[in-house]
């Protein structure tokens, strides 16, 4: 493996420690749309978080990011969320 391809395996690693916590919880994506966070993926030339917004999978560049609600807004609001997005939904958030 040569170093380009060592340092993009550590960045990957280090953006599915950052997701993990987050996994299948309500986040708001790159473009400040309600998503459940699904994971995160490597591509040809880029890393993409892959996020659910209730009509398929959704990928968008990791140089974005996203903003976790879970345990950051009263645990009454995000629980309401997620009853929410559960009656609407197949995929479950948690």
């Amino acid at each position: 493996m040569n170093q380009p391809e060592q340092d993009n395996a550590k960045f990957f690693a280090k953006l599915k420690a950052e997701v993990e916590p987050y996994k299948n919880t309500l986040v708001l994506d790159g473009y400040h749309t309600l998503a459940r966070l699904v994971g995160v993926m490597e591509g040809d030339h880029d890393f993409y978080y892959v996020v659910d917004r209730g009509e398929g999978l959704k990928y968008y560049s990791c140089v974005g990011t996203f903003i976790p609600l879970k345990g950051f807004i009263k645990d009454e609001h995000y629980n309401r969320l997620v009853y929410s997005w559960n009656l609407n939904h197949i995929e479950q958030a948690i």
